[in-house]
């Protein structure tokens, strides 16, 4: 999602607010169906850990890639900071060029 909003022309500036929106969004994937639940310092945690991917090896939900909705999250995590700009907070994330600088937010379309 992050690399989608640098390509977007919109980098994340605020990465522990942006992620919070994210993260919330990704718990309603149901573990067993689009996530398994590993266990603390499983082997696999032990590999993602390694390679940086994963912050902590305590149990948590990985997520299947195909059951995760990527164009979903992008959307609505523009949608949340496009309204968060249009009531005078703070972004998470920061226009720096093309498309997201002629981009106009619609309310009424979302």
């Amino acid at each position: 999602v992050i690399t989608r909003f640098q390509a977007f022309g919109r980098p994340v500036r605020n990465m522990k607010k942006f992620e919070e929106g994210v993260f919330s969004d990704l718990r309603n994937l149901k573990p067993g169906v689009d996530a398994c639940l590993e266990e603390p310092k499983s082997p696999f945690l032990d590999l993602l850990f390694k390679y940086q991917c994963i912050r902590t090896q305590k149990k948590q939900k990985v997520f299947y890639w195909f059951s995760v909705p990527h164009d979903r999250l992008f959307l609505d995590a523009l949608e949340r900071d496009l309204k968060r700009e249009k009531m005078g907070l703070e972004p998470t994330t920061h226009v720096v060029g093309e498309p997201a600088a002629s981009f106009m937010y619609d309310a009424k379309r979302s």
